[in-house]
Order: structure tokens, then sequence, then C-alpha cells
């Protein structure tokens, strides 16, 4: 899977290989990730102060996404990838549900 992280900070080596690993993790899925962005905003002007944090996964069939907002970068990331796991939990157990319309389709 290939990383594309985005932010207008420096974010630590640290914190990269975090954010990598958490999304290393989703593979054992099996849903064919492709590709995974990540991106970091400072104040869009709907929460002021707040770090807007985006993941987008690529995958065959839609794209998963989500966002969340928090005044640390890390904790904002830590919430938009809980979405985007829960998401692709729902999603992988659609696919393994053999009563499913979706596994006909891929």
């Amino acid at each position: 899977m290939k990383y594309n992280i985005e932010a207008p900070f420096t974010i630590s080596d640290d914190d990269r290989s975090s954010i990598e690993s958490k999304l290393e993790s989703l593979e054992k899925f099996n849903l064919g990730i492709t590709s995974a962005d990540i991106f970091f905003k400072e104040d869009d002007g709907t929460n002021p102060g707040d770090i807007h944090s985006q993941v987008r996964l690529y995958l065959p069939g839609p794209d998963i996404f989500a966002e969340s907002f928090n005044q640390q970068a890390i904790v904002a990331f830590n919430n938009t990838f809980d979405a985007v796991k829960r998401q692709v939990v729902k999603l992988n157990d659609k696919r393994n549900d053999h009563r499913s319309e979706i596994k006909e389709m891929i």
C-alpha cells in the first residue's frame, strides 16, 4: 500500500511511522486497498484552532473516507482512523456474508 501524507506542518518520524503502521493493520482484511491519502489542515475556518484530519482509502469499488477535528494532529488522526476502521470492518463483513449482493459485484 502506498501512503501520501500531506500537512502544512512538520510531522515527526515517530508520528509518521505510527500512522503507517495503523494503516498497514488494515491489510489483514484483504480488501485490496491500493493506497491511502492522509491530509492535515490547520484552521480551515469551521473550527478555529483545530487541526482537520482526513483519510481516504482507495480500493476496488467505492473509496472509504473519514475526517475529524482536534487540537492535536495525532489525536485527530486517531479519531479519523477509528472511523475508517469501522467502515473497513463493515465492508469486510458485507463481503463475507454469503447472502450479500456486494459479493456478486466483485
